[in-house]
């Protein structure tokens, strides 16, 4: 990653189902947040439920997450 990356990380919650099964998942994210905002870097974190109340943004203060 160099001085010009753009990172992102966030969580994706998914329908339970096999690791390599979110692998079309994050290639199709992945070039979505290329296109749209220029991220080059996104860390992607796959989840089977929703965090807290489940609304866009997740406070740092869940935990249940």
């Amino acid at each position: 990653m160099g001085s010009r990356s753009v990172a992102m990380t966030c969580h994706v919650v998914v329908p339970d189902q096999p690791i390599s099964a979110t692998e079309n998942i994050s290639v199709k994210i992945a070039r979505l947040l290329m296109e749209k905002f220029d991220i080059d870097h996104p860390v992607l974190q796959f989840e089977t439920r929703e965090c807290g109340t489940g609304e866009l943004l997740c406070g740092m203060t869940c935990r249940s997450c």
